[in-house]
């Protein structure tokens, strides 16, 4: 096997041939190549004799010996001239454009942008709506690990509408649900509630999601109680609202422990609704975003008593 040299030679000759342009590829012969998986076969086994065959081969070549910025720039480049002068390879041009991301992704987390979305404009015109979304879903995940959530609700939503137009539900799904964390996590309790909500309605549609939606109505219905400037009607109001929408969340603990809670609130009977956390986490677990919710509602409605509702 040739060693580093070896590769780094071959990237600088390569490129350095594609760049003098051996060829013209307007000249009227058939350039398009054949790519297996995201990357061209081994560069030493290829006999490429056009100008987009060794931008390929440098790409490769510099993908190899770790040069990341040569190799995303190269791909960048072989991804344009499939797009703007064979045409009829708009796919193969995506697929380049993901190449260059991904290098560039070596680089720093998050400079692939570009190319996604240039690759993410390419499958949208070819109405591959299921890669777009897989790209965008993508860039969605990476501004939430880096904690930008506005950006993150954003990438989710465009990645809803993507997969929406491929028609795969159980995507859509998925990313309301993390729409609607995000929001949470952000404070916007009144938008995460009716996100949730909406989730809800929509997962009685499905015979395979309905089962989970005692779960969803309660977070919804939580949310809303914990909203700063919420009043206690309206939390009724959409508890009465996922009870008309399914009569299993009626007799659901979710349901029977808002309606002990509120009503404690209005009494203002704090230690019933302490027991009421305790016996209901007893049986029910509360989760992370549940634990950080009823604690802003205790703090909201008892402002001057302790309740350590963990």
């Amino acid at each position: 096997m040739q060693d580093r040299n070896y590769w780094v030679q071959l990237a600088k000759e390569s490129l350095e041939r594609a760049r003098q342009g051996t060829r013209n590829l307007k000249n009227g012969k058939n350039k398009r190549l054949t790519l297996k998986s995201n990357l061209i076969e081994k560069s030493t086994h290829l006999h490429i004799e056009d100008d987009l065959g060794l931008y390929l081969k440098a790409a490769e070549a510099s993908l190899i010996c770790g040069k990341w910025r040569q190799a995303s720039e190269t791909f960048a480049k072989a991804a344009s001239m499939y797009r703007h002068e064979l045409k009829d390879t708009l796919v193969e041009a995506a697929t380049l454009y993901c190449e260059a991301a991904w290098c560039r992704e070596k680089i720093k987390r998050g400079d692939g942008r570009e190319f996604f979305e240039k690759a993410i404009s390419i499958y949208t015109d070819d109405e591959q709506y299921d890669q777009a979304a897989r790209i965008r879903k993508w860039i969605a995940r990476n501004e939430e690990k880096n904690e930008n959530h506005r950006e993150a609700i954003i990438q989710y939503k465009m990645t809803c509408q993507y997969y929406k137009a491929a028609k795969m539900n159980e995507q859509v799904m998925y990313c309301k649900k993390r729409i609607g964390l995000l929001l949470a996590s952000i404070g916007d309790y009144d938008e995460a509630s009716n996100v949730y909500y909406e989730i809800g309605k929509k997962e009685l549609e499905h015979n395979l999601l309905k089962y989970g939606v005692q779960h969803t109505f309660f977070r919804s219905s939580l949310l809303l109680l914990a909203k700063e400037e919420g009043d206690l009607e309206k939390v009724k109001n959409r508890i009465q609202e996922a009870r008309n929408a399914d009569f299993r969340f009626e007799i659901s603990p979710g349901c029977e422990f808002m309606l002990h809670i509120v009503k404690s609130i209005e009494m203002e009977k704090v230690h019933d609704f302490a027991d009421h956390l305790y016996d209901f986490n007893e049986l029910y677990p509360f989760d992370e975003l549940n634990l950080i919710l009823l604690n802003k509602i205790t703090k909201k409605y008892f402002v001057n008593v302790n309740v350590n509702v963990y």
